[in-house]
């Protein structure tokens, strides 16, 4: 079932830093390394996963998926620099998908040798994302719930949740002993954190272990959501 991302601990603290900090440039580093942004950034910063805990380099190495689905053209091939770590490690693209009114997208890959299939969110990439990221209204799941869940990040989960959803039927079907695992950058991290209370909260695909990992998220929801 769900899982929390790990927690890391203060002797972690450095390491971690460093992560943040290589991070958080990469939808620009994305753009310009697929060919669709002119400006030069500078060069690619690697996450030194050499130097990390065992936990702090799985979570680590989810960032790579989370930089991928800003990639334009060579998603689908997963020939970017960052897309590198992932096929090293046995994944295989499985499906694009976005929705081109609301301009979300999300990827889904499937590694047999690890079972495991990884749902990634792009993140803010747009004006129109912008808005999303600042609808600061709180949506009422359920109307006797207390849950509340920011109504811009449930409304690009939605726009895509359905294609997702017959997505990852699928693939477990074939591959009921695969985790799931869903990432995400900014408003990515956001999506993925509402698509995975989603998924608990709805009871889908019971059997089937679920880990979040997110860089960058924003707040989500109200403390019920927390706490649920």
């Amino acid at each position: 079932m769900f899982q929390q991302c790990p927690t890391f601990s203060a002797s972690n603290a450095s390491c971690l830093l460093e992560q943040l900090d290589a991070f958080l440039g990469l939808p620009g580093m994305a753009a310009l390394l697929d060919g669709t942004l002119g400006t030069n950034l500078g060069p690619l910063v690697t996450p030194p996963t050499s130097k990390l805990p065992t936990d702090a380099k799985l979570n680590s190495f989810y960032m790579y998926f989370a930089g991928a689905a800003y990639c334009e053209r060579t998603l689908p091939t997963l020939t970017c620099p960052w897309c590198g770590n992932i096929t090293s490690r046995g994944y295989t693209f499985h499906a694009l998908i976005s929705n081109p009114i609301e301009n979300t997208r999300a990827f889904i890959a499937i590694s047999k040798p690890q079972k495991e299939i990884v749902l990634s969110f792009r993140g803010t990439d747009n004006v129109f994302n912008a808005v999303t990221d600042l609808a600061g209204a709180l949506f009422e799941d359920g109307k006797s719930s207390p849950i509340r869940i920011h109504v811009g990040f449930k409304t690009a989960v939605d726009s895509i949740y359905p294609k997702i959803i017959s997505n990852l039927t699928s693939l477990l079907s074939s591959n009921p002993d695969f985790k799931v695992v869903v990432t995400g950058h900014s408003l990515g991290g956001a999506m993925a954190s509402v698509f995975a209370f989603r998924l608990k909260y709805r009871n889908l695909f019971k059997q089937t272990k679920v880990e979040l990992y997110t860089y960058g998220c924003p707040r989500v929801g109200n403390k019920a959501l927390q706490t649920t």
